[in-house]
């Protein structure tokens, strides 16, 4: 039932959307960010490739190693990706591709289901710092924390690794 709630909410377009599991499980400097499950043409990858991604965003004064941390779309196998020796900087951010290849360190073999699921980035204890539950994704419009860090809301124009602000 809660999965269906927060589809709800966050399948309003447009409107700022915290549902239940919109915001962070426990106060932190890391959060999920942004998520666009459906990229065709907003935010390419180092190979010039148009695949899903989240960015994570730092809220804190200093980096963030990622040590231990996973990431899944998946509450039953949170460990799908491995976040080993990633670094997300100081007010800063750091886009990772989930595009089922191995193209390097931000890159995962798995992709998110544009038709609504969740992602979520679990600490090395296996607890939830952060998840996004969403229902049906626009192409090339992301899930958005506006400020960076706030409520989520559907963003148009994406930032992909920078400042949002959904112009």
């Amino acid at each position: 039932m809660r999965f269906a709630v927060a589809l709800v909410a966050l399948a309003a377009c447009g409107e700022n959307s915290a549902g239940p599991d919109a915001a962070p499980v426990a106060a932190g400097t890391i959060f999920i960010n942004e998520v666009m499950p459906s990229n065709t043409a907003a935010c390419a990858d180092p190979f010039g490739e148009f695949d899903d991604w989240i960015e994570l965003y730092n809220a804190g004064d200093t980096d963030f190693a990622l040590d231990g941390y996973t990431l899944s779309d998946d509450p039953i196998a949170p460990a799908k990706g491995a976040l080993e020796t990633l670094v997300v900087p100081a007010q800063g951010y750091k886009v990772l591709w989930l595009d089922d290849q191995v193209e390097g360190l931000d890159h995962f073999a798995f992709k998110l289901d544009a038709s609504g699921e969740q992602i979520a980035l679990y600490a090395p204890d296996g607890s939830i710092v952060d998840q996004l539950i969403f229902g049906e994704a626009t192409t090339d419009v992301s899930f958005a924390r506006v400020p960076d860090g706030g409520a989520f809301t559907t963003c148009a124009v994406s930032s992909c690794g920078a400042t949002n602000g959904c112009e």
